[in-house]
């Protein structure tokens, strides 16, 4: 079994189980669906399930996130079978790099239309930016709670 057909299973059992509730309601966390984002981005509950495990699934084999369970080989041997995004990946610790481009290709492996990766890239960006996890070099430092 490739690699591809491999982690297409892990994000199928992913979906199936529906253990995280991606569609179940509306919510304010980067996996939820609000209703002003259903609303800007033109995304459904029913988008979610999706979007979010093949979201995992990028972050898994660039080695962001242990989210799904991707085992360390699988991951090497997807990014193997398609080299546009070993280039990416930094082995030994160093930051991965993500894009837009390459979320989006990547999620067009799994089924998943430009239009809609790329509203997803926009929504979870959005949200970084709202929780602070996102900041821009102009910005004041975020205040320390107290």
């Amino acid at each position: 079994m490739s690699a591809t057909a491999e982690l297409q299973t892990i994000i199928t059992r992913d979906i199936e189980t529906g253990q995280k509730n991606y569609a179940e309601e509306y919510g304010r966390d980067w996996f939820n669906l609000s209703p002003e984002e259903e609303a800007v981005f033109c995304l459904s509950l029913d988008d979610m399930p999706s979007l979010v495990a093949v979201w995992c699934a990028y972050e898994a084999v660039l080695g962001i996130s242990d989210v799904l369970p991707v085992s360390q080989d699988t991951a090497a041997a997807f990014r193997a079978e398609h080299p546009w995004l070993a280039e990416m990946h930094k082995p030994g610790g160093g930051l991965s790099i993500v894009s837009q481009d390459s979320f989006a290709s990547f999620a067009k492996l799994f089924g998943i239309p430009y239009r809609k990766s790329h509203a997803w890239w926009i929504k979870n960006e959005a949200y970084q930016v709202r929780v602070g996890i996102l900041r821009f070099s102009d910005e004041p430092p975020a205040r320390e709670s107290a």
